[in-house]
Order: C-alpha cells, then structure tokens, then sequence
C-alpha cells in the first residue's frame, strides 16, 4: 500500500515557487512523524530499484511524505457463523512517542482512503470501508490514534461446491436403501460403506483451512443435520 503523510513545518519554509523533492539521503535529516501500526503483524519496505519513498516541500513549509510498504496486520475473527460470517478488520495507527500536544492526527478530507478496483481476495468480498479517530489515554498523556476499518464478507461459492452439495447428495443417496429390496443384504451394506466413506472425506475437508477451536460452527451445525438424516 502507499502510505501518505501531510503536516506543516515552519521550519522548512523558502523563497520561491516550486516544491523541492528530497532524495533518501536527504530524507533523513527532515523530522518526519513516527507514525505506527499498532496491530502491525509483520510489514516491509519496497525497495526496487531504490528505496520506494517521496518527500516534497512547498514553500509555505508543507510537507507531503509517502512510502509503499506490504503490511499484514491481527484481525480477529468471529466464527461462529462460518462460512456465513462477516468481520470487519480494524488497522489502527498514530504516533508511538509523541501525544496530542505534539501530534493530532486527522484524516484528509478529500479520499483519505483509496482501494484499487484490481483488488480481489480469494475467500471474501470486501464491501465497504470506514475511517474514525479517537484519543487514547496513558500514563505518559493523551495520544492521537486513527483508525480504518474494512468489512469483508465471506464467499459461498467454494463451500457450496466442495461441502453444501456435496453433503446434501451423499444423505439423498443414502436414502435409496429405502428403495431396495429386503433380501439385498450386499446392494446395502456396499450403499452405506460408501455414503459413510464419502461423509467422513466431506467432514474432513469441511475445516482444513481453518484454525483450530473449539466454539460449534454454522458448518459443523449443517454437517451435523446431514449424519442425522444419513442414519
């Protein structure tokens, strides 16, 4: 993502009319926020084929600072409703050693948060976003903290091939022992090893990719409806 800063140093006014653009040598000596992420997991600077940094000066001493970064952040996650379930993920961000007396952040009031129309993940569909602010209260004073908030709901289409037809068609199958003879002991007994086989590798399969707990699922409810059914 590129990460865009934007505050006022008297410090750095000059004469004329055009911005100065500093190299990353330069960058150095110029106060910048320590600005960080608190629910910050583990991120990364891009720095092909130099280190991916801007910083422009205006003459009235406004600066603008941007930096591309890769960063994956915590967000946890409700799932009792799985697959049905939505979250939202919170990245919370602000100063690390200056207060409000320092620093007081606020989101620009013009597109302070921009996505790309390439963006497309795999297992949700992000449907929205939200910005806000708060002051948050330590021993040391009162910091100034953003935050922006992403909802994401989960897609179906996977879990409907893989586990909800699935499912559903081996409990009808099972079924046509209803329809068989009596006295075709084998024609049964092959039926139900095979509709049992074909549950287990569904229910296997149903929470390979999720982490392990212990709270009862919207899947696990269904799975358990459909072994029910089965006998």
């Amino acid at each position: 993502m590129f990460f865009r800063q934007e505050w006022d140093d008297p410090r750095l006014k000059f004469y004329g009319d055009a911005p100065l653009y500093l190299g990353e040598d330069l960058i150095q000596k110029v106060w910048v926020p320590d600005t960080y992420f608190e629910n910050e997991k583990l991120a990364n600077y891009h720095e092909m084929t130099r280190k991916n940094t801007l910083l422009r000066i205006e003459s009235n001493g406004h600066v603008f600072y941007s930096i591309r970064i890769t960063m994956s952040a915590d967000c946890p996650m409700d799932l009792a409703l799985f697959p049905f379930d939505s979250h939202a993920c919170t990245i919370h961000l602000g100063s690390y050693a200056y207060t409000t007396k320092d620093i007081l952040y606020k989101w620009n009031s013009e597109g302070p948060v921009q996505l790309s129309s390439a963006v497309n993940l795999p297992q949700f569909t992000l449907y929205g976003y939200a910005t806000s602010s708060r002051m948050l209260t330590y021993p040391l004073g009162d910091y100034s903290q953003l935050n922006i908030h992403f909802y994401l709901a989960r897609q179906l289409s996977y879990y409907t091939v893989h586990t909800f037809l699935p499912a559903s068609l081996i409990v009808v199958v099972s079924w046509i022992s209803f329809w068989l003879p009596k006295h075709a002991t084998p024609a049964r007994v092959s039926l139900g090893i095979t509709t049992v086989l074909s549950m287990t590798t569904v229910l296997g399969d149903s929470g390979s990719g999720l982490p392990k707990f212990s709270n009862i699922n919207a899947m696990d409810i269904f799975l358990g409806m459909c072994l029910i059914l089965y006998f």
